[in-house]
């Protein structure tokens, strides 16, 4: 099975994160978003493509340099934002069979993806899509499904309006299809957002009789928004629970680390620094004498200046 990342998405939602970096690109504890997507499928897929945007210039900087340049991955390039089908589309001359599909900004377990990939294989579906429920706090689900009892997909709506919330289970940006599937994009046609968009084509598939069903995740990290981000760090900070610092960091000996705290390369922490709980201190990035720095994200250069007292 082939693996398909969609990394071609200008990330708007993120608002002033985006100026910073692309979402592929936003650095998640010393890695890139895209790269913890794609160690989550090690060992589970015989090959990557990952579509991109050519001018994206922050991921071709990462898919350039170690590890990805020695990694067996092609890329295929996405030159206008017009949807994620469209995004599959610019693939498919690098798909040759059954494949999984998952966006950069979707980072799942290995053993959810283990288990995902060898449902679709035994139950011999025509697609599978991974779903979830609603939570509580999202009144606007960028998808939304209704499953009947046996967990088949009768209806999947991209981006509903409020009189299309059908049910409180959402659709992933994770599917897993034939070959035969891919015969859709040929027929597609824009959506009202003027977009090629996946879950119309499964929606079509599914008018033709195909057998497409859901796939519960009860656990997973999305990253659309400045709010996503922040708890994306927060909760990988906790997985981890201790303090990490790379060698190349330059720490004062009276300043004080309380995990969990990640710092990376370049970063200096000054004297009687305060760095912790659950801060995460990138490359190049400045704390200064008495600072105190907790439950935050200080990013790449910035500085947070002493503490006067």
């Amino acid at each position: 099975m082939r693996a398909i990342i969609l990394a071609a998405g200008v990330g708007t939602r993120l608002g002033p994160l985006g100026k910073v970096t692309s979402k592929a690109a936003l650095p998640l504890l010393g890695k890139a978003l895209i790269t913890r997507v794609y160690e989550s499928m090690v060992g589970l897929v015989d090959s990557v493509v990952v579509v991109v945007n050519p001018a994206d210039e922050h991921i071709q900087k990462v898919l350039t340099t170690d590890p990805w340049n020695t990694r067996s991955v092609e890329i295929a390039f996405q030159i206008e934002p017009l949807g994620s089908a469209d995004a599959l589309r610019v693939a498919l001359p690098m798909i040759d069979g059954p494949s999984m599909v998952t966006a950069c900004d979707n980072l799942m377990s290995g053993d959810y993806l283990r288990a995902f990939i060898e449902y679709f294989r035994s139950e011999q579906l025509d697609a599978l899509v991974g779903v979830a429920r609603v939570p509580q706090d999202v009144e606007s689900p960028s998808s939304i499904v209704s499953l009947d009892e046996s967990g088949a997909v009768k209806t999947i709506i991209e981006k509903p309006k409020s009189s299309q919330r059908l049910s409180e289970t959402m659709a992933l940006p994770l599917y897993a299809f034939k070959s035969s599937f891919f015969a859709e994009l040929s027929e597609l046609q824009r959506s009202e957002r003027n977009e090629y968009e996946i879950p119309l084509a499964i929606q079509n598939l599914i008018n033709r009789g195909g057998e497409v069903r859901g796939f519960l995740a009860h656990d997973r990290i999305t990253i659309n928004s400045p709010k996503e981000y922040l708890f994306a760090v927060q909760r990988v900070l906790d997985e981890a629970g201790s303090v990490q610092v790379h060698p190349g960091a330059i720490l004062a000996q009276d300043s004080e680390l309380r995990a969990p705290v990640f710092i990376e390369d370049k970063a200096v922490i000054c004297s009687n620094a305060i760095v912790g709980p659950h801060a995460y201190i990138m490359s190049g990035s400045h704390v200064g004498s008495k600072a105190v720095v907790s439950y935050s994200i200080v990013f790449r250069g910035s500085e947070i200046r002493s503490k006067q007292i």
